[in-house]
């Protein structure tokens, strides 16, 4: 009996000096998730722990083996990593690690513990002014456009796009731009559906779902983290009064997005030579 359990343990520190051998790599918006970069390999220092030293750190990081896969795919779990104390490392999940309190570190070193997978962040912390996007609308994940540019209110501080045709439900993020930062959905965030035009976001999150179909102005408060839909857009309508017998070529959406072959009294978004504008019909 005492030889098996000899043979066991043998076998236990094996495993374990194995996995800390792992060659471990820093992956993130700093390097444009070039997932297995040579350059961003931390060095091994022995007996489960992991340095590396980063010029700019941009928040929104992983810490894996090179690859996407279990369990060194390693995230955080949404609390926020805070400069000179040790953050816990998940294994294997899509929750990126970010900043608490800052959206980069100047001369960030980074510490990785796989005895009891914590990460230590510590550096020069700083903050700047953020261009956030909406991403995922209309099935489109792959384009930055200023299309889904929003614009900060310096009255209210929101941040707001004046307005946004929805053409086909889907799933969305609030993001900067190479997902720096990013909002999505969380404990109290509810799918954005006609009868329910607002949710409360949370700090890289999980994608939003969304059924709304039509023009809408869109507000984030990045005090509340609140996001707001307005059917018909933010600002005021255009009072365009228009010739239906000299407007052969123009098509005419209702606010949700439905084509109207013969418009009457009311407001419409009318797609004519290009470009679509709401009008007012009289």
């Amino acid at each position: 009996m005492k030889k098996l359990y000899t043979l066991l343990a043998a076998a236990f520190m094996a495993v374990t000096a194995s996995a800390q051998d792992v060659d471990l790599y820093l992956v993130g918006a700093f390097n444009n998730w070039n997932n297995g970069d040579p350059t961003y390999m931390f060095t091994n220092k022995g007996e489960g722990v992991y340095e590396i030293t980063v010029d700019d750190l941009l928040s929104q990081f992983k810490v894996t083996d090179g690859d996407w896969v279990a369990p060194y795919n390693m995230g955080g779990d949404g609390s926020g990593v805070v400069l000179g104390t040790p953050a816990q490392l998940v294994e294997d999940t899509n929750s990126n690690l970010f900043f608490a309190d800052y959206d980069g570190v100047l001369n960030a070193f980074v510490t990785v513990n796989l005895n009891d997978n914590t990460i230590t962040v510590s550096g020069e912390g700083y903050t700047a002014e953020k261009v956030w996007y909406i991403q995922g609308v209309n099935g489109d994940w792959a384009t930055w456009s200023t299309d889904n540019q929003f614009t900060k209110n310096s009255d209210n501080g929101c941040y707001e796009i004046s307005e946004f045709l929805f053409s086909a439900a889907g799933e969305f993020k609030l993001a900067t731009e190479s997902w720096v930062n990013e909002y999505g959905s969380g404990a109290e965030t509810s799918a954005i559906a006609f009868g329910n035009f607002s949710t409360q976001l949370y700090v890289s999150g999980g994608n939003v779902e969304y059924s709304i179909l039509g023009t809408f102005g869109i507000r984030f408060n990045p005090e509340t983290e609140v996001i707001e839909f307005v059917q018909g857009g933010l600002g005021g309508v255009n009072e365009i009064t228009v010739d239906l017998n000299n407007a052969a070529d123009a098509i005419y959406y209702n606010l949700q997005g439905v084509r109207v072959d013969n418009p009457t009294n009311g407001v419409y978004i009318r797609q004519q030579n290009g470009s679509a504008v709401k009008v007012l019909v009289k």
